[in-house]
């Protein structure tokens, strides 16, 4: 028995957007985690109350900022495809 291809086309189409959400949520977190951790080598490296450690600080919260921003997103982006599908 063989599925109606308008029907798998949007399956399909369903999948791909799916994937492409959970490739943008990766790329927030690898960016976020990346952030955070150059902030926390700034902050041990320069270890005195100079200009890099408190940018080791603002790194530290951008990266944990881009992993809440890209999870908000993610969940919003489901609901939204659920919605449709």
């Amino acid at each position: 028995m063989e599925m109606d291809p308008e029907i798998a086309q949007e399956r399909m189409a369903k999948e791909r957007t799916m994937l492409s959400n959970e490739r943008t949520l990766l790329a927030y977190i690898r960016t976020g985690l990346s952030a955070f951790l150059l902030g926390f080598g700034m902050i041990k490296l320069f270890d005195g109350f100079n200009f890099f450690f408190y940018l080791g600080w603002v790194s530290v919260a951008a990266g944990i900022f881009f992993i809440g921003w890209g999870l908000k997103k993610h969940v919003k982006e489901i609901r939204r495809i659920r919605r449709m599908h």
